[in-house]
C-alpha cells in the first residue's frame, strides 16, 4: 500500500513582522502584548497553552486511557426498540446506560444488513460517525463514504452524541447526558463497540471485524476511539476512514478560534470548537483550571499525537482525506496528520483538489480506496468488485 498526497499543495505565508492589532485579527496571528512579550488574553497565556505537547504529556494521557474505567462510568447496552423496515432489514435501537445510576449516556442504532431466511452469518461492523450531535439513520446511510453494495455487506452502527437525538423512520430517541465534545464521544464509541458482543438477540455481528468511518467531528472521534482502544487492548478497529477531521487542537487555526471565544467573538466553523474552548481555556480564564490541565484537555481531543510512530504500534490502517477547499477544517490543519505520507504500512493520506468539507464524502478516490480496504480488512469471500 502506498501513501499518497493528492491535490495541490497550499502554502500558508504568515507575515510576522510589523503586525498591529488589526492585521493580527485578520491573519489569525497573535501579537505579543503580555509580560515578557507573551500573548495573554482574558488572563490565559496562549503561548504556553498552545506550545506543542511534550512526550511526558502524551504519556500521561495514554496512562489515563490504559487505566480501568471508573466503575461509576461503566456502561451497559440496553435495547429499547426494534424497527422492522418492511421485512427487508431491521434497526435495533440501544441505549448506553450507567451501571450504577441507570442514567442514559448515549443512544445508538444497529442496522442489520438484508438477510435471507435462515442466514445467521456474522457480519463485520462499520461504525458511522457524523459531524453533528444528532444521528439521522437514513441520512447517515445515504452520505456514508461507501458504495451502496458494500453497505449491505456489513452491520452499520450509528451513534448520537451526548445531548443529541437519534432518528429512525420518524421515531426519535434522546441522548440526554450533557455534551462533552470529542473526549466523551470517543469514550461512548468505545463503550458501544466493546458492548456489542454482550448485546444478545438476533445480532449476528462479528466484533472482531470492525471499521469506523467518520466525517468531520466523527472522524476525530473515530481516531480517538482507536487510540484509547489500543491503550486498553479492547475495541480496536481494523480500519478507519477519517474524512475532513480536526486531528490537533494545537494548530494556529485552533489557537485563533479559541482566542476568539476568550474575546467573546465567533470561533468559526470547526465542529464544537466553542465547547472545546470553554472546557479548556475557558476554565483557565475562570480560575477553575491551570494551563497544564487545559493543555491535557486539548491533548485528549487531538488524535494526531497518538498515531505518530511509535505511539500506536501496530495501528489500525487509516485513510485520512481532506479537501483543499474545506473552509471548516482548513488544509493546514489537515497536515497535522500527513505523517501517513511517509508511513505506507499505516495507511493513506489524501489532499483532494477542489473538495469541500462535505463533498469529500462523495469523492470517487475515497469511495474506491475505502471499498478496497474494507474488503481486504473486513470482508471474506465477497465479489471482487469492492468499489
Amino acid at each position: 500500500m502506498t501513501a499518497l498526497r493528492v491535490g495541490v499543495a497550499v502554502t500558508l505565508a504568515l507575515a510576522l513582522a510589523g503586525c498591529d492589532s488589526g492585521s493580527c485579527e485578520r491573519s489569525g496571528l497573535d501579537c505579543p502584548g503580555g509580560p515578557g512579550g507573551r500573548t495573554i488574553v482574558a488572563g490565559v497565556d496562549l503561548d504556553s497553552l498552545f506550545a506543542q505537547p511534550t512526550g511526558a504529556e502524551i504519556e500521561a494521557v495514554l496512562a489515563e486511557w490504559r487505566s480501568t474505567p471508573d466503575p461509576d462510568s461503566a456502561v451497559t447496552l440496553r435495547e429499547v426498540a426494534v424497527i422492522d423496515r418492511g421485512g427487508r432489514e431491521t434497526v435495533r435501537v440501544v441505549e448506553g446506560v450507567r451501571d450504577r445510576t441507570e442514567a442514559v449516556v448515549f443512544v445508538a442504532a444497529i442496522r442489520q444488513p438484508p438477510r435471507g431466511a435462515g442466514d445467521a452469518t456474522q457480519r463485520p461492523v462499520v461504525l458511522a460517525l457524523g459531524d453533528a450531535p444528532d444521528a439521522d439513520v437514513d441520512l447517515l446511510i445515504r452520505d456514508l463514504a461507501l458504495a451502496d453494495r458494500l453497505k449491505d455487506e456489513v452491520a452499520l452502527v450509528f451513534l448520537a452524541y451526548r445531548g443529541g437525538t437519534l432518528r429512525v423512520d420518524g421515531q426519535s430517541f434522546s441522548a440526554p447526558a450533557p455534551p462533552d465534545p470529542y473526549r466523551a464521544e470517543a469514550e461512548d464509541a468505545w463503550a458501544l463497540l466493546t458492548g456489542l458482543p454482550d448485546l444478545g438477540g438476533d445480532a449476528a455481528l462479528d466484533p472482531s471485524r470492525v471499521a469506523i468511518i467518520g466525517h468531520g467531528r466523527g472522524g476525530t472521534v473515530a481516531l480517538l476511539e482507536a487510540a484509547r482502544a489500543k491503550a486498553r487492548g479492547r475495541g480496536v478497529p481494523r480500519y478507519i476512514l477519517s474524512l475532513a477531521a480536526p486531528t490537533s487542537f494545537f494548530t494556529p487555526n485552533s489557537r485563533f478560534a479559541i482566542r476568539s471565544v476568550l474575546e467573546d467573538r465567533s470561533p468559526g466553523l470547526v465542529p464544537a470548537i466553542g465547547a472545546v474552548a470553554e472546557v479548556t481555556a475557558g476554565r483557565v480564564r475562570d480560575g477553575d483550571a491551570t494551563i497544564a490541565e487545559a493543555r491535557l484537555g486539548l491533548l485528549r481531543r487531538s488524535p494526531a499525537f497518538f498515531f505518530m510512530p511509535p505511539r500506536l504500534s501496530p495501528p489500525p490502517v487509516v485513510v485520512a482525506a481532506y479537501g483543499t477547499n474545506d473552509i471548516v477544517v482548513p488544509i493546514e490543519d489537515a497536515r497535522a496528520f500527513d505523517f501517513l505520507t511517509g508511513e505506507p504500512e499505516r495507511g493513506l493520506y489524501f489532499e483532494l483538489d477542489g473538495a469541500t468539507h462535505n463533498s469529500v464524502q462523495r469523492d470517487p478516490q475515497v469511495h474506491g480506496t475505502g471499498g478496497v480496504l474494507l474488503c481486504e480488512l473486513l470482508l471474506n469471500n465477497v465479489p471482487t468488485d469492492c468499489r
